[in-house]
């Protein structure tokens, strides 16, 4: 909950999202395994044999793909009567971060930052993803492009 805004129960400004990812990228991996191994034994005189090798060699950098997403972190925006719970938000700088915007408006929204060079329709009741960085030391300003007067503002330091 945000402090002295009603209506924003379940609401946390970070998240720690290292176990996801990780959990994403060895799902991803198992889905590749899984899909290599039925294609080598849909091809005739084929053996499975050089595939599970190939995979072998990617377990590396399926691994460092897995730390590198864990090092990421996200936060999260609400549209709530067209005002962006909180208005300010601060991130590290140098960094790649993860927006997690959600539009908790019946109406659509569009996450608009010229500073960031960012603009993406955020369907009403609906959620997207919003990737930024990495970020120099600074202050960066978004708004709704739908409804201008709702703005907010990103500073990294």
């Amino acid at each position: 909950m945000l402090p002295g805004i009603a209506g924003t129960e379940g609401i946390v400004g970070v998240r720690h999202t290292g176990d996801r990812n990780q959990r994403y990228v060895r799902e991803t991996a198992k889905r590749i395994i899984h899909a290599l191994a039925g294609f080598s034994r849909q091809m005739p005189n084929r053996r499975g044999a050089p595939f599970g090798v190939a995979l072998l060699g990617l377990m590396p950098l399926v691994a460092t793909v897995a730390a590198w997403a864990a090092d990421e972190p996200s936060f999260i925006l609400v549209l709530k009567d067209h005002q962006f719970i909180p208005a300010q938000l601060t991130v590290p700088s140098g960094n790649r971060v993860e927006l997690v915007i959600e539009n908790r408006d019946p109406t659509p929204a569009e996450f608009e930052s010229t500073d960031l060079r960012r603009e993406k329709i955020v369907v009403g009741n609906g959620r997207i993803l919003v990737w930024v960085g990495p970020l120099p030391v600074g202050t960066y300003v978004f708004f709704d492009d739908f409804h201008p007067a709702t703005q907010g503002k990103l500073t990294a330091q």
